[in-house]
């Protein structure tokens, strides 16, 4: 296995290039298929991701990403948050029509109104 640039947190053997431990690695796995088989390669991922929380890799914290689980969480992330979405709005409309009342007395006097001496 070659893990080239994909090493962080290195920390090498005092006096050589032997690396002593590491931190992270990031391992890259392509995998192709054509659009119609996307919904298997998406419970595939699914399941070697809960296989990847199983006590049995208690000792690495491995996890994996895709742009179908990235699409997936975004959309997940909608439908939970579009009903806040309508109160935002209905807020915001709240506090435009509640703050544009004027009251009875000018705020600021026009420096034409103080020319003409009203």
């Amino acid at each position: 296995m070659h893990l080239g640039n994909n090493a962080y947190g290195v920390v090498l053997e005092e006096g050589t290039n032997y690396i002593k431990s590491f931190s992270t690695a990031i391992l890259d796995l392509f995998i192709s298929a054509p659009d119609e088989d996307e919904p298997v390669l998406y419970e595939w991922q699914l399941e070697v991701q809960r296989h990847l929380d199983d006590p049995e890799f208690s000792l690495l914290r491995i996890g994996i990403t895709s742009d179908s689980l990235v699409s997936a969480e975004v959309r997940r992330m909608g439908m939970e948050t579009a009903p806040l979405l309508a109160g935002s709005i209905l807020g915001m409309i709240l506090f435009v029509v509640g703050s544009s009342f004027r009251s009875a007395k000018p705020l600021f006097v026009s420096e034409t109104n103080t020319a003409s001496g009203e």
